[in-house]
């Protein structure tokens, strides 16, 4: 038998001694005798009425809501996230250029990360382009972010259990010694999210986790292109670039 760790709020929910305090699980902080940290998260954003709110990112101006693909030939790009608006729901400013997916909206103001065991806050300041931890792109939005460790938004706000279209069980990231190659892009990462499945092997990395699933290209200005996975695609599938 193995001692253990158990939740005082959740009696089901158990955890061996040596799992809890592996180091990538423990930041290495003694708890005993310290009140446990019940502050609600700060909500994002104040809702105004039932198409209007007020952004924590943005509280000089109110923001608009509007239905998708408003914005699709217009190529406006979401500041949390700095991809383009697409075929999404978002948020608008009433009186400038500031706009955001409703989606990204919605990001809590702090969180837990599965690759970071303290609280990230989000920054939304502007900012030069900085490096996301989980994957080594380089974007300039929103990004979590305490001390030297820093995750643009899509990447922070993966968590466990975590559901992809490409697969039907849901990942974990599971610390490795060795890359694994991702079956998403076929290219070996140190940080991957994994099936736990027995006789599962597949593997995302946190690029291919976070690819937007409908995008435009300029090779066809007319038409969105849609993620397309493993058994859903065909051999008339090729690039054409």
């Amino acid at each position: 038998m193995y001692g253990g760790y158990s939740c005082q709020r959740c009696p089901s929910y158990f955890v061996h001694s040596k799992c809890a305090t592996r180091r990538d699980v423990w930041n290495g902080k003694e708890l005993e005798g310290v009140h446990e940290e019940t502050k609600d998260v700060e909500a994002p954003y104040v809702v105004i009425d039932d198409n209007t709110i007020q952004h924590f990112s943005h509280i000089e101006h109110y923001l608009r809501h509007h239905v998708n693909g408003v914005l699709w030939e217009e190529n406006k790009r979401c500041r949390a996230c700095a991809h383009c608006i697409g075929l999404q729901s978002f948020y608008s400013c009433i009186d400038c250029d500031f706009i955001l997916h409703q989606t990204c909206a919605g990001f809590p103001t702090s969180i837990w990360h599965v690759l970071y065991n303290e609280r990230l806050t989000l920054v939304t300041s502007e900012a030069s382009i900085f490096e996301c931890y989980a994957y080594h792109r380089m974007p300039n939005g929103f990004r979590y972010q305490r001390d030297d460790k820093v995750f643009d938004v899509l990447c922070g706000t993966i968590s466990e259990p975590f559901h992809h279209p490409s697969h039907d069980h849901p990942l974990y990231y599971i610390p490795h010694d060795e890359r694994r190659q991702c079956n998403g892009c076929n290219e070996l990462a140190s940080l991957v999210l994994a099936c736990i499945e027995s006789d599962c092997k597949f593997v995302l990395d946190f690029k291919c986790a976070t690819l937007p699933l409908v995008v435009m290209h300029s090779i066809d200005d007319d038409h969105p292109f849609s993620l397309r996975f493993g058994k859903n695609t065909s051999g008339k599938h090729w690039c054409d670039i």
